[in-house]
């Protein structure tokens, strides 16, 4: 352990010398200052010679890519470019440029996942999946958290390099998620469509009080849908950003094949325009029905618009990205979040549900239920077919946004169970009071037939 900081084996000598008060050591990382007390014992003959023995040292393997990938000093730089640099020139350039084209860490593509997982976990703590109305909300905002998180990893899979430039905005766009989690509370796509949806916060109130409250909630609404707006377009402008970068080194690395390549930046600017026109609509004209289906149609024409182009755009080759990541794994990743997420909301009612009637037989029976079903959903996904990497654009976005239904499925199924636990629970509470309400009348019945008999 001593000797595995020097970049060969070191056989050196000590002579004491009180004037000097450090001394200089030859490192794999530059001269290793030493405190003279510190290799005060290494004066001592017996104790030099010992440690500059063979049994203590021996030669670095320079072939062992661990070792130099680990041992060697790091410097992450502000940008890099994602494409191979021409033969001719990757000839001259030194080992360095190997690590150019270093991928994302995986601790970081969790990090982001479990962040996005954040923006629906809010809304369905604060939204009650139990009519057609709160089901509608929730797959409006899911899906458009849901293509923020898809068009972000289309391209981290493929232009993500380890520097500076997209650790910055990975920041911003976790910021992006946490702001539409707080945007997600009075998020009600139906409020201005339906009037059906508004009775939901006014119930039987007087007319006053229905009027208060309404006009309450919809305030809310309004600034619930700005925000939201306002957040969608910030996120384009982000991924526009990463994506012009893209270009300009698409253009110095000669790897421009085609204009199609133009199709996904051009569609994500005229994404983030009409995101942008949501939150103007939104700011001049709130309360109209034309406004609510215009912001509504508007947000299903963005999430088009970007899966038409990225379908359309062609592929780069594994010879022309330094990395070239597969959508599959993190696919897998966020169905594995996406059921953790909703069994932990069914592991919580179930606490509730012993903490108040106890582990009966029919709470047992439920949960062995809910256990079977998830098994069968998890060997249906993971085990029932193998996945394969296409080289088909088209069926890798189909392949992709295939799995917004099956999310918001697994999302809705998982709730549905919650709230069956729920339901349970209320009928078995009910079943005990009246049970509780009937002994009492019955031992009132007894009593005074007693007292009348005395």
């Amino acid at each position: 352990m001593f000797t595995a900081l020097f970049s060969k084996p070191q056989h050196w000598e000590l002579e004491r010398d009180d004037r000097l008060t450090e001394y200089r050591l030859p490192t794999a990382y530059g001269s290793l200052k030493v405190e003279p007390a510190a290799l005060a014992p290494l004066a001592n003959p017996l104790i030099a010679s010992w440690l500059s023995s063979s049994s203590l040292t021996a030669d670095v393997d320079l072939s062992d890519e661990a070792y130099v990938k680990n041992e060697k000093e790091r410097f992450v730089p502000f940008s890099v470019n994602p494409f191979r640099e021409p033969q001719a020139k990757v000839r001259d350039r030194d080992s360095e440029s190997k690590d150019e084209g270093e991928p994302a860490p995986e601790w970081q593509d969790i990090a982001g996942d479990l962040a996005w997982t954040s923006t629906f976990s809010s809304f369905t703590s604060n939204t009650t999946v139990t009519d057609p109305i709160a089901v509608g909300n929730y797959a409006v905002f899911f899906g458009l958290t849901w293509h923020l998180w898809a068009t972000q990893t289309t391209y981290d899979i493929k232009y993500y390099t380890n520097d500076w430039w997209h650790r910055a905005l990975f920041v911003s766009q976790l910021g992006v998620y946490a702001i539409l989690a707080a945007c997600s509370g009075s998020f009600n796509v139906g409020w201005e469509i339906s009037s059906d949806t508004m009775n939901i916060f006014t119930g039987n109130a007087a007319a006053l009080t229905a009027e208060v409250i309404k006009t309450n909630e919809e305030n809310s609404m309004v600034r619930s849908f700005m925000g939201v707006n306002i957040m969608l377009f910030i996120s384009r402008m982000l991924l526009l950003a990463q994506y012009l970068r893209v270009l300009w080194y698409r253009h110095k690395s000669k790897q421009m094949q085609s204009r199609r390549f133009y199709l996904v930046p051009v569609a994500t600017f005229i994404a983030g325009l009409i995101f942008l026109g949501c939150f103007i609509i939104m700011r001049e004209s709130p309360y109209s029905k034309s406004a609510a289906i215009a912001q509504l149609s508007l947000w299903g024409l963005a999430i088009g618009i970007q899966i038409l182009a990225d379908a359309a755009t062609l592929e780069d080759g594994k010879k022309g990205l330094k990395n070239q990541g597969d959508l599959s794994p993190r696919l897998s990743t966020l169905t594995v979040i996406i059921i953790g997420e909703g069994l932990n909301g069914i592991c919580s009612t179930f606490r509730h549900s012993i903490n108040s009637l106890g582990l009966t037989p029919k709470t047992a029976a439920q949960a062995s239920l809910v256990l079977l079903t998830l098994s069968f959903v998890w060997l249906l996904y993971f085990d029932a077919f193998r996945i394969k990497s296409s080289s088909n654009r088209a069926r890798d976005e189909i392949w992709l946004w295939l799995h917004l239904p099956l999310h918001l499925s697994l999302i809705l199924l998982l709730e549905g169970i919650k709230n069956i636990f729920l339901f349970n629970n209320a009928l078995n509470s009910i079943a005990l009071i009246a049970s509780a309400y009937q002994e009492a009348q019955n031992g009132g019945n007894l009593r005074r037939s007693t007292i009348c008999y005395w």
